[in-house]
């Protein structure tokens, strides 16, 4: 069985307080794309999950074999799988492509062991997974709130092209929360993510007013390498540009495909990781 996994972006990341439990609270506005890694699942006399990049944990290490055990005794599953990652989306870099494998799994494995609908069950085992796995398991256009758990559909989000540049730098998402505390930034930031939604369809926003990232601040002033990615992205004119979550990767959205493949092939060109993606309505096998 082959199950597709689709990366996100955060159109807008609003950090606010911190929880009890050490954690902050944020209101995000998720959306699905288009760029995806492949998980390939078969019979197995034991539970492996392996992965096509060497810098991929693989087995225990790897959030996909967590949700693999937490399936198998939520629903009492004896059989075993061997899940095979064949890596597109990088590491560490905004999109989670590790919460979008584990998400990947479960709805792969429901399917591979004819587990009816549990949605009570299905739902806990996301949360406990992380943060961004439960958007990831549904994807489209998602406000996210709490930690990112907590889910609200939103109508559509229009179809862009979209040219993801990832420079290879690995940005810690503790760090960058950590740092938040000195460095939070108000500017342009919209008090109602779901009003400014609704505003930015109706085009009372323009898409550049509507996307805010809190981190971009710190992270761009710590490595001015995804600055200057951002400050070249301009340069090809999309209707917006945007760093997603904490780092690294900057993404940009065009109405044309030709100026987002001129985009995504200049970046080629200097060496960084450039894909050209599409936004998508949601996630799909």
């Amino acid at each position: 069985m082959i199950i597709h996994s689709f990366a996100k972006i955060n159109l807008a990341l609003h950090v606010l307080n911190r929880r009890p439990d050490g954690y902050h609270n944020i209101e995000t506005v998720f959306q699905s794309i288009s760029l995806k890694d492949r998980l390939i699942i078969r019979k197995s006399p034991d539970l492996k999950v392996t992965t096509d990049n060497p810098e991929v944990p693989e087995g225990k290490g790897n959030l996909a074999y967590r949700a693999a055990l937490l399936v198998k005794k939520a629903f009492a599953v004896k059989e075993n799988v061997h899940i095979h990652i064949e890596k597109r989306i990088p590491m560490g870099a905004g999109l989670a492509g590790g919460s979008s494998n584990a998400a990947a799994a479960i709805r792969g494995l429901l399917k591979f062991w004819k587990i009816g609908p549990e949605k009570r069950k299905v739902k806990r085992i996301l949360r406990q997974l992380g943060s961004d796995v439960p958007f990831c398991f549904t994807g489209g256009t998602q406000l996210g709130r709490g930690r990112g758990e907590r889910l609200t559909p939103l109508p559509p989000f229009p179809k862009y092209f979209v040219v993801l540049v990832n420079p290879g730098i690995h940005v810690s998402t503790p760090w960058a929360y950590k740092s938040l505390k000195r460095n939070l930034t108000q500017s342009k930031k919209i008090a109602n993510l779901t009003k400014g939604y609704a505003d930015l369809l109706k085009k009372r926003l323009t898409l550049r007013e509507f996307l805010h990232n809190d981190f971009e601040g710190i992270v761009l002033k710590t490595h001015p390498a995804i600055r200057r990615i951002k400050t070249s992205l301009r340069a090809f004119k999309p209707e917006g540009a945007l760093m997603s979550g904490s780092g690294s990767t900057v993404f940009a959205l065009f109405r044309e495909r030709r100026r987002a493949a001129g985009a995504a092939r200049y970046f080629r060109g200097l060496g960084h990781f450039a894909f050209l993606s599409t936004t998508l309505g949601g996630v799909r096998s």
